[in-house]
C-alpha cells in the first residue's frame, strides 16, 4: 500500500492558521527569533527542552517578578509559537481581556442577565478550557471576581485535560507570589504550581 502524505506548503498553512487562531499580539509574532537576556535563561532553556523536544509539552509556566519589561510575555509567546508549530492548539488572552470577554458575553440580550448570556459565557469557557495551550498574560489582583474567573477557567481546563490530550496554561505577571495567591485564589494556584514551572524573570 501507499499513502498520500501532505507536502509541505500545506503543512505551512495549517501552522499558519494555528498561529492565527492563536490570536498571539503582533509584537511578539517573532518572539522565537530573539536571543534570551541573562535573566531570561532558566526559562528560556526550559522552552527550549520542553516545548522544543522530541517529547509532548504537558507542562505550563508560571512567570513572575516586579520589573516591567523583562521578557516574560515574550517567553510565554516563545512557548505558544513552538507548541502551534508542533500542531497543538492554542490561545492567547491577557487578564483584562478574559474579564472583558466574560462580561461582554455575560451582557447579551441588550445588557441583562439571561439564559443567553449564560450561555455565551460557556461557550467563552468551552473555547479557552478546548485549547491544548493557554496563556493568560499580565495577571493583576481583581478581587473576587478574578479569583471567579480562574476558578472557571482553570477549572475547566482541568477537568477537560486527559494523559492523551494534557492541557496547560503558562501565566506572566508582574506580582509577587503572595499576591497571585491573592489574585488567582488558593485552589487555582495550587493547581497550577503542581502542572507548572515557575520562574522569577
Amino acid at each position: 500500500y501507499s499513502f498520500a502524505h501532505k507536502c509541505r506548503c500545506e503543512l505551512v498553512r495549517e501552522a499558519a492558521a494555528r498561529l492565527t487562531r492563536a490570536c498571539i499580539p503582533a509584537a511578539f509574532l517573532t518572539a522565537t527569533g530573539m536571543k534570551p537576556m541573562k535573566w531570561q535563561l532558566d526559562a528560556a532553556r526550559f522552552v527550549r527542552d520542553h516545548y522544543t523536544g522530541t517529547e509532548r509539552p504537558t507542562r505550563g509556566m508560571i512567570l513572575h517578578g516586579r520589573g516591567v519589561g523583562t521578557g516574560k510575555s515574550t517567553l510565554a509567546a516563545m512557548a505558544i509559537q513552538h507548541c502551534t508549530m508542533r500542531g497543538l492548539s492554542g490561545r492567547w488572552v491577557s487578564w483584562d481581556g478574559l474579564h472583558l470577554r466574560l462580561a461582554e458575553a455575560q451582557r447579551a440580550a441588550f445588557g441583562s442577565e439571561t439564559d443567553d448570556g449564560d450561555r455565551n459565557r460557556a461557550d467563552v469557557v468551552r473555547d479557552l478550557s478546548g485549547c491544548s495551550v493557554l496563556v493568560i498574560d499580565d495577571v493583576k489582583d481583581t478581587g473576587d471576581k478574578g479569583v471567579g474567573a480562574a476558578e472557571e477557567i482553570i477549572g475547566a481546563r482541568w477537568n477537560a485535560s486527559t494523559g492523551d490530550a494534557p492541557r496547560f496554561t503558562i501565566v506572566t505577571t508582574n506580582l509577587p507570589p503572595a499576591a497571585l495567591d491573592a489574585a488567582l485564589g488558593p485552589r487555582v494556584l495550587s493547581r497550577l504550581r503542581g502542572a507548572n514551572a515557575v520562574f522569577e524573570i
